[in-house]
């Protein structure tokens, strides 16, 4: 096994596609691929470095290595926060050491008790000193195309939760076989994915704050028509609850298949009159937007066009008037 915060079982040739575990390693965000020799390295350093400092090396994948200069090596830096000398920590840590575990270090477990014993904080307070993370599960990203109804017509799903919506977009069938939409129609996204005219026609709204009545009209028309989606994935996290709102107990490489079958399901139940009222969810801010692919057209001019046919509704176009936007 690949072991500290990378679980998988060791082969050769590396793997491919959704990562297993908790860090990447940096060669992952390049092409999705990573092998286990240097991935256990990574991990390692990763694992040390937060023994020694209490956080996280990096944020990001942009984040550049900072040490704490507070940290030394005489035997008594970590009194003030843990209230042991290191040398006594080594030795707890020593005697502690066990092949089983809870899913952590032993070092990062024992570090963790002693700063609660020491400072008698709340978990919040401890899980912020020592940068854990508030989710201690993988998480999946759904990338999601329904009609004006709420059924799934394109699902693609699998990457981590880490990658930008836009990259799993440029990943996705959809986008690089130009399956949808058909000519002369448009898909519209949130704010977290480019505007685009091609290879799709995608339609995200206005950057806030907009410059003018015309855009600030065009962005709630959008966000009108938007809450068709917003309210399939509700109804999709009402209806399986376990699936959405706790850690799923499968393995990581089968979510994308369950996720998938609770489309699927969906669909069968919308056909059949069987809706639900969907919970509203506070969704995350959008992604900030990634550079510009240079081989994608802005689509900028479309979405100015539509926002003019918006904010003259006496002449809009026949499209506007296939459903309830207006």
């Amino acid at each position: 096994m690949i072991d500290f915060i990378c679980g998988q079982f060791i082969k050769s040739g590396g793997y491919k596609g959704v990562f297993i575990g908790y860090a990447c390693p940096p060669e992952y965000f390049v092409d999705f691929e990573y092998e286990a020799e240097t991935t256990t390295v990574w991990s390692l350093g990763i694992v040390m470095y937060r023994t020694v400092c209490g956080r996280q090396p990096f944020t990001d994948q942009h984040d550049g290595l900072s040490f704490d200069s507070r940290v030394s090596t005489d035997g008594s830096d970590l009194r003030p926060s843990l209230r042991l000398s290191r040398q006594s920590i080594t030795s707890l840590i020593a005697a502690l050491r066990s092949d089983f575990d809870h899913g952590w270090e032993t070092d990062i477990e024992v570090l963790v008790f002693l700063y609660w014993l020491a400072h008698a904080a709340s978990y919040r307070v401890v899980s912020m000193a020592f940068d854990i993370p508030k989710k201690l599960f993988h998480s999946v990203q759904l990338q999601a195309i329904t009609d004006h109804k709420g059924k799934f017509i394109d699902i693609f799903d699998g990457y981590p939760g880490s990658v930008h919506d836009a990259r799993v977009l440029k990943n996705s069938p959809v986008y690089t076989g130009r399956l949808y939409p058909p000519a002369g129609k448009c898909i519209l996204g949130d704010g977290g994915y480019p505007c685009l005219s091609a290879p799709i026609c995608l339609i995200t709204p206005y950057r806030e704050p907009v410059q003018n009545p015309v855009q600030a009209r065009f962005n709630a028309k959008h966000a009108h028509a938007r809450n068709i989606v917003e309210r399939a994935f509700g109804m999709l996290k009402t209806r399986w609850r376990s699936i959405f709102f706790k850690a799923l107990e499968v393995s990581p490489a089968f979510v994308p298949e369950v996720v998938a079958c609770c489309a699927v399901l969906h669909n069968l139940c919308l056909q059949n009159g069987d809706i639900v009222d969907a919970e509203v969810v506070e969704d995350p801010a959008d992604d900030p937007p990634e550079p510009q692919n240079t081989e994608a057209s802005a689509g900028e001019d479309v979405r100015d066009n539509l926002a003019a046919a918006v904010s003259a509704p006496d002449n809009c176009v026949p499209a506007l008037h296939e459903h309830d936007y207006l």
